[in-house]
């Protein structure tokens, strides 16, 4: 860099260096002004020099300014640059949950949607039930009434159940009166042209009870409810006397049985039983009285005048068995 000197009014020339240039190259006399110049030349240099030092002092000071100053505007940019990203990564994730709020938003919609849908259904089940509870109600009403008249319509078949029980004992006993004069006998092949009133009075003689054919009132076959194939019908006899009745069951107690050779039938000896004729009712009881009397280890089961009697030994009272009330006495 070339330095100029400020314009005198000498007529040196302004460049330095050329003027040293031309006075070192014309080695001329040296005169006292020229030492002077001299001087001056060399502080002109020294200046020129610390301002060149100056300059490069100055030059490197900028430089290390602009280094530090670039550094920091460069760190500044990083950090910024570094915010800026970090921002941009929030500024996503925003958006990103932004979006997913948009999407929640609408699965809410129609999550609304079907509740309110639901609400308006649970208001229609809830209607439906209240009128179906109305109609219940209604019915429970009308079922109370009818509860009622069926209760008043129980007592009154429970009243009739008894009459019907009172009639049907009433029946029995008089059915069973009708048989009071009436034999049973069980077990008698039957026989083509058989007389039954023979046989009759032979029994009463194995009995030792002497009648005739005129003490019978009747004797004939009866059909079973239920028919066995092989079983001969039973016979019925009915006596004009008790009396007689009575002493042919009591003789034949005190025989070892009866059986057909007894009474004259040919063939196979076979067992016959006479009993007194009872209902169908009191048979059906004797037949429990008998099963309970087993259980209970009851010895004695017998049936005088029609009527059923139970003991337990030799010692006991006899318990009449009138209906199936009466066998829980049996215990």
């Amino acid at each position: 860099m070339s330095v100029q000197r400020t314009p005198t009014k000498y007529s040196s020339n302004p460049d330095l260096t050329a003027e040293n240039a031309v006075r070192f190259a014309s080695r001329k006399r040296k005169q006292p002004e020229d030492s002077v110049c001299e001087q001056i030349e060399r502080l002109s240099e020294k200046l020129l020099e610390k301002m060149n030092t100056w300059k490069s002092e100055m030059d490197t000071g900028i430089s290390s300014i602009n280094n530090i100053i670039d550094s920091v505007i460069r760190s500044e940019l990083d950090t910024l640059s570094t915010r800026t990203l970090g921002m941009q990564g929030e500024l996503n994730k925003l958006n990103a949950n932004y979006d997913k709020l948009g999407s929640t938003i609408s699965k809410l919609q129609v999550c609304q949607t079907k509740i309110l849908k639901d609400i308006q259904d649970l208001k229609d089940s809830m209607e439906y039930q209240s009128n179906l509870q109305c109609d219940l109600q209604k019915r429970v009403c009308e079922l109370e009434s009818a509860n009622k008249t069926f209760i008043k319509t129980e007592e009154n078949v429970h009243n009739l159940n008894i009459q019907v029980g009172q009639l049907k004992n009433e029946i029995n006993m008089y059915q069973q009166r009708e048989r009071m004069l009436n034999l049973e006998i069980i077990g008698v092949p039957e026989i083509k042209n058989e007389c039954l009133k023979d046989l009759t009075v032979k029994v009463a003689q194995h009995a030792g009870v002497v009648i005739t054919k005129d003490n019978i009132e009747h004797a004939n076959r009866v059909q079973p409810r239920q028919i066995v194939q092989g079983r001969p019908r039973t016979i019925v006899i009915k006596l004009k006397s008790r009396l007689h009745k009575d002493n042919i069951i009591s003789g034949l107690r005190g025989t070892r049985g009866l059986k057909t050779k007894d009474v004259g039938i040919p063939g196979e000896d076979r067992r016959i039983y006479v009993n007194e004729h009872l209902t169908v009712n009191n048979k059906l009881l004797l037949k429990k009285v008998k099963d309970k009397a087993k259980t209970k280890l009851y010895k004695f089961v017998w049936v005088k005048n029609c009527q059923i009697f139970v003991r337990r030994n030799e010692n006991s009272p006899a318990l009449l068995m009138r209906n199936d009330t009466d066998i829980t006495k049996i215990s």
